[in-house]
């Protein structure tokens, strides 16, 4: 099979033909070029839309500095009240050795897959033994007591090598006190800039969305309600808080106390408790509810989908999951977000009954749903039809805790997460495309990777022939997870070689 061939080497080939209009033989190989970008890229963008003047920011030069659709922070650092408050928690243990353990936790966390469920395992250990017998080829009819029970014994052992190599070994994590602490130097800083990242987004684009109330479910050390309390100031009345683990809550009320037991807790309105609570009144609902890092944790399928069915209910307003950017934490991801919606339609078809009624169709769109980030769709995610085998996931910068160095401000570390933002209500207005990959800048023209509301993966190159200046500014001041606004042809699929 012959290689493609790329821009450049089709710009020579076109130069070296002698029957090429010598008009064209005098513009410049970069020229051409550009020529050639713009008009293959050209016929994939059907309308801009017209970038909002007030979302526009401009540097001191007049040039475009940010857009309306740029939620990427920096670099996400820990309130200087909690990072006291942790450095007054743990001045008591051996640092040194925590901070290995932090280190191994992380990693193992990282790695962590979904428990296999009990009828994958049962068909897996049958076809296995299936296959061990048929390998083997011996008649155990023909064989004694003895020699059957030795057969039997060696197939047993096969068996069980195999499914070790093949099925993963999930068991739940028991956190008491010090385990907490190790959590705490391990996963707060860059779970917290996770949730700073989310919750920004939806302050930046629901500009009158303040909740009052906050559910978080599996809240270990309480890095959502530090990360709600520093995106909405002074708002949040009911701080509350479920973990299984007592011990866990005690340490996260300390750090609200700012690791000081007599002292007065710093938020308002904070409870703890160790069950998720069962009441599905509308009265008991939450504006912002949030499971983050939390679903791995959970023994089953059916405990998951029990747990997001409960905590869609407690939501009036933003149901936030979080999980690690692994294809292990995408795939839950995706498993609640497919549970949400269809249940959402379900509900719908059997309030339609009584659809002439203005109460019951109030009650329907009121228990609609849709994904209010990141997707800018309802559809099946498209990376799990696009044969990578790469999750849907994102990435933010934070600095890392000071309590083991002195001068951290020049350090950065990076934490990819996959999450979806579910609203209640019906999509009012069509979304933006997302940046799902980091964009690929080349000389005066950008490769971007977008999810866009169609439910496809779209390639785009902008420059600032094709799309205006405005855009190709808004383009290149764009990253990984941000919103480009721009519209695009259903059909546009166009592999562009550079």
């Amino acid at each position: 099979m012959a290689a493609p061939i790329t821009t450049k080497v089709f710009i020579c080939m076109l130069c070296s033909k002698m029957q090429f209009s010598r008009k064209l033989h005098k513009v410049s190989h970069l020229k051409l070029r550009r020529f050639i970008t713009c008009q293959a890229t050209k016929s994939k963008i059907v309308a801009v839309n017209a970038a909002d003047e007030d979302g526009l920011q401009m540097g001191n030069s007049g040039h475009l500095k940010s857009h309306s659709g740029v939620f990427s922070n920096d670099r996400v650092c820990l309130p200087e009240e909690l990072e006291k408050a942790c450095l007054n928690t743990v001045n008591k243990y051996n640092v040194g050795n925590i901070l290995k353990q932090a280190q191994s936790l992380s990693r193992y966390l990282w790695s962590r897959q979904a428990p296999v469920e009990e009828n994958y395992f049962r068909v897996m250990t049958r076809d296995t033994e299936r296959k061990i017998r048929k390998d083997d080829g011996v008649d155990d009819s023909r064989l004694g007591e003895n020699e059957r029970v030795t057969l039997e014994s060696q197939r047993k052992g096969k068996m069980l090598n195999i499914l070790r190599k093949h099925i993963y070994h999930w068991e739940p994590i028991e956190y008491d006190t010090y385990k907490g602490i190790v959590y705490l130097l391990g996963r707060l800083a860059p779970e917290y800039a996770a949730m700073i990242r989310i919750l920004s987004e939806v302050k930046k684009r629901e500009p009158l969305f303040v909740p009052r109330t906050l559910f978080d479910f599996g809240s270990g050390i309480g890095s959502v309600m530090w990360a709600a309390n520093a995106v909405w100031p002074n708002s949040l009345a009911e701080n509350f808080c479920a973990d299984i683990s007592a011990d866990m809550n005690e340490l996260a009320r300390l750090l609200v106390q700012g690791g000081d037991e007599t002292a007065d807790e710093c938020f308002k309105g904070v409870f703890f408790r160790q069950i998720l609570p069962a009441s599905a009144a509308k009265k008991d609902r939450y504006d912002l509810v949030v499971s983050a890092f939390s679903l791995l944790e959970l023994a089953s399928e059916k405990q998951r989908n029990e747990v997001i069915d409960r905590l869609w209910q407690k939501t009036n307003g933003y149901l936030v999951l979080v999980e690690n950017g692994t294809n292990a934490g995408h795939r839950l991801i995706q498993e609640a977000r497919k549970q949400i919606l269809e249940s959402n339609e379900s509900r719908t078809t059997l309030e339609g009954v009584d659809a002439n009624e203005a109460e019951n169709s109030e009650n329907s769109l009121n228990n609609m749903a849709h994904v209010f980030a990141p997707c800018p769709h309802d559809m099946v995610c498209p990376r799990e039809n696009d044969g990578s085998g790469t999750p849907c996931n994102f990435q933010v910068s934070y600095q890392p805790l000071s309590i083991f160095k002195k001068d951290v401000s020049a350090l950065r570390e990076n934490i990819k997460f996959s999450y979806v933002v579910l609203k209640r209500g019906e999509r009012t207005e069509e979304s933006w495309p997302r940046l799902v990959r980091p964009s690929l800048q080349r000389h005066r023209h950008i490769h971007c990777d977008l999810c866009t509301a169609s439910g496809q993966l779209e390639r785009v190159i902008l420059s600032s022939g094709n799309c205006g200046k405005t855009l190709y500014r808004c383009a290149k001041r764009s990253n990984w997870g941000d919103l480009l606004p721009i519209k695009l042809t259903k059909d546009a699929k166009q592999d562009i070689q550079d």
